[in-house]
């Protein structure tokens, strides 16, 4: 992320835990980030509003595995965070949000990504 990028960012959202970019191989267990709602789950693309243990900054999270469009060696997976504004939250945790809704909001600002399989390796994009 660029130093501006950076910059806004940490002033307008989270902690310096929920902000810091993990080193390789952290475990997701000890991510600051933890699912409060599922809001689509399917086996190969998941979307779930996460919070920060520490802040209780909102994030928009999701799973995506695109391993039925190469075969099952090697298959390309991702995890993002994203946080999110008070407004997106309040549309989020509305009933009957459809895939698109979700993808829509998905990506609007910088988010955490971890974008391979044998080794989690994480970056802010």
């Amino acid at each position: 992320m660029s130093e501006i990028g950076e910059k806004l960012f940490s002033q307008t959202f989270g902690c310096p835990e929920c902000r810091a970019t993990p080193e390789t191989n952290t475990k997701f267990d000890s991510l600051p980030y933890k699912k409060i709602k599922t809001l689509f789950d399917k086996s190969d693309n998941s979307f779930y509003i996460s919070e920060c243990s520490y802040c209780n900054q909102p994030y928009l999270e999701e799973y995506r595995d695109d391993g039925m469009l190469g075969g099952f060696d090697g298959d390309p997976m991702w995890w993002y965070w994203m946080p999110l504004t008070a407004k997106e939250l309040a549309i989020l945790i509305k009933e009957e949000l459809s895939l698109e809704d979700i993808n829509n909001i998905m990506r609007t600002r910088s988010f955490l990504i971890n974008e391979y399989r044998d080794k989690s390796t994480f970056k802010w994009a």
